[in-house]
C-alpha cells in the first residue's frame, strides 16, 4: 500500500476517473484527518490519495498533483515497532491501535503495518538535513545503523538503518 499526499484530492480523482480508473469515493478519514480516495493498480496494490482537511489548501499548483508519500512499514509487532521508532529512531506517536502505528518525527509520517504473507518487508528513502548528525543521534539511541554517512557520486550522502523486522530506512541528504 502506498500513500500520496495531493493538493487537489477531488481534482486528482476526477484526472484519474478521466483516464478509466476506478477511484473510490472520496471520504473524510479522521484518524489521518485527510480526504482521500483509494485506487487498486494493475497487481492489486492499493493507493491512498489523500488532502490533509486540517491544513489550510496551498495556493494552486497545477503542474503539481502528489506532495508527499506515506511508507507502510510491515511489522510483527505494532506496539514493539511503536517503542523501537520512538527511542531508537526519534519518532513521535501520532496515532496507535493494536494493528496500525502512525508515527512521525519533523514533517515526515510513516505507518507500521502488520506483517501479512504480501507484505514481508519495506523500505523506504528519506530526504534528510545533515546525514552526519542524525547518524551520530541514531547510534547514541541504539539505532541498527548498518553503515556510517558515505556521499555518493549521484549528490547524496547517506546511511541505513534497519528496523526491529529488517524493514530498511536509508536517509540521505543532498550536497553540491
Amino acid at each position: 500500500m502506498l500513500f500520496f499526499e495531493t493538493d487537489d484530492v477531488a481534482g486528482l480523482r476526477e484526472v484519474v476517473l478521466s483516464r478509466g480508473g476506478e477511484p473510490t469515493e472520496l471520504e473524510k478519514v479522521s484518524w489521518i484527518k485527510y480526504r482521500m480516495f483509494q485506487l487498486q493498480d494493475p497487481d492489486g496494490h492499493t493507493l491512498w490519495f489523500g488532502q490533509s482537511f486540517q491544513e489550510p489548501d496551498p495556493a494552486p499548483a497545477p503542474d503539481r498533483q502528489i506532495r508527499k508519500l506515506l511508507p507502510e512499514l510491515p511489522v510483527s509487532d505494532v506496539a514493539a515497532a511503536v517503542t523501537y521508532y520512538q527511542k531508537a529512531l526519534g519518532f513521535e506517536i501520532n496515532y496507535v491501535q493494536d494493528d496500525l502505528g502512525v508515527m512521525y518525527r519533523d514533517d515526515v509520517t510513516l505507518l507500521l503495518i502488520p506483517r501479512t504473507e504480501n507484505r514481508s518487508t519495506g523500505s523506504c528513502y528519506a530526504y534528510i538535513r545533515d546525514a552526519d548528525a542524525l547518524h551520530a543521534e541514531l547510534v547514541s539511541r541504539g539505532a541498527n545503523v548498518l553503515d556510517e554517512p558515505v556521499s555518493m557520486p549521484w549528490g547524496l550522502r547517506q546511511f541505513p538503518v534497519l528496523d526491529l523486522d529488517g524493514n530498511r530506512i536509508t536517509f540521505g541528504q543532498t550536497f553540491e
